[in-house]
């Protein structure tokens, strides 16, 4: 994003990262900021419920997306969801499950999940799925390569060591197939029958009171960021994607208002 900035702008952009509370710490200071433009931020729908469509950031238009995927231990034994939905239903093998954190978008669409089954199949109770959080992404993946967790769902970035070391992809949580070439066979949940789209993106933001003529510049950067998007980043599962400002507002609102039901129900402080 910063190159094509740069290209579209004729200036120099420094990248600063604000990490904490899932994206709200950054979208805390650049709504502090003076709306001048100068300022901006790359959020990523795995902040969808940290950073709040209060209208104060408004997207300037979507750059990528990309998917997540549920994938299954070997010893499991299981190879469709089906699969995993009888043995888990018969004890067979644990419902235990990890992802990149308590209240993230994988964790709520398989609690999600776990109710649509019951739904679907007659079950008196939800699929006795348990989320089972680590104190980081790289952990929880370990943890399913060593068996400690039999199933977890992530992006391709963090879940391509895992597949290489034989872990089975299930189901991809988007609504189109991977453009990934392992993944290709992989089903989505909506082709399996569940109406559960996790599609990831990231987008450009910047606060509501920038001047017009800049946020056609800015979004001019997205267009060409999308079409840019370097061969490295495809191979991690990232698809340049822009989008109209109007269609990422609905895309974010959407996304908020569906996972925090969802997190709602459940208990979940997101």
């Amino acid at each position: 994003m910063a190159d094509a900035l740069e290209k579209e702008l004729d200036v120099t952009v420094v990248v600063e990262n604000k990490p904490g509370a899932s994206g709200q710490l950054a979208a805390d200071h650049v709504k502090r900021q003076p709306a001048d433009g100068n300022t901006l931020m790359v959020l990523a729908s795995t902040s969808t419920l940290r950073v709040v469509p209060d209208g104060i950031l408004m997207p300037i238009g979507r750059i990528s997306r990309f998917d997540f995927i549920f994938a299954v231990h070997p010893s499991t034994q299981v190879h469709t969801l089906d699969e995993y939905i009888e043995r888990v239903h018969a004890g067979l093998v644990a419902g235990d499950y990890t992802t990149p954190g308590a209240g993230s978008v994988p964790h709520l669409a398989l609690e999600q999940l776990a109710y649509e089954v019951a739904r679907k199949r007659g079950y008196a109770s939800r699929l006795p799925l348990l989320h089972i959080p680590y104190q980081g992404t790289a952990q929880a993946v370990q943890g399913i390569i060593g068996g400690h967790v039999p199933a977890g769902m992530f992006g391709l970035t963090e879940m391509r060591s895992a597949l290489a070391m034989g872990l089975k992809p299930i189901f991809i949580g988007s609504a189109t197939r991977s453009s990934i070439e392992e993944l290709k066979n992989v089903p989505t949940l909506i082709e399996l029958g569940y109406d559960i789209d996790t599609s990831g993106w990231h987008a450009l933001y910047v606060h509501k009171d920038v001047d017009a003529s800049l946020k056609a510049k800015l979004h001019a950067a997205v267009e060409r960021a999308a079409r840019t998007i370097p061969q490295s980043l495809k191979d991690l599962g990232f698809i340049g994607d822009a989008s109209s400002p109007e269609k990422m507002w609905m895309i974010h609102n959407r996304d908020f208002e569906r996972w925090m039901a969802v997190a709602h129900r459940i208990g979940v402080q997101p």
